[in-house]
């Protein structure tokens, strides 16, 4: 989210500011984070791997998604702004 221009979205085009879309990522990188930190704490191995699985891996499968498609969106601009320039 950091590597996209600010101007890209907001409430001029009806959506979210990237401002506001970071702050919503990075809170709940943080409730991810306490979540598998307060596993830690506890005796029971299962807790971590629940955490784990349950709340790490879907956020970065997600992630994984986002840059996917936000490599696809640069290529096409790519592609597009050469077959302007052509």
């Amino acid at each position: 989210m950091s590597l996209l221009p600010d101007g890209i979205c907001g409430p001029a085009h009806g959506r979210a500011s990237l401002t506001q879309l970071r702050k919503w990522q990075l809170e709940q990188l943080a409730a991810i984070i306490r979540d598998v930190d307060d596993s830690c704490r506890g005796e029971e191995t299962a807790a971590l791997s629940d955490a784990l699985e349950s709340r790490v891996l879907p956020w970065l499968q997600s992630l994984n998604e986002s840059i996917g498609l936000w490599r696809e969106t640069v290529a096409a601009g790519s592609r597009c702004a050469a077959q302007a320039m052509a």
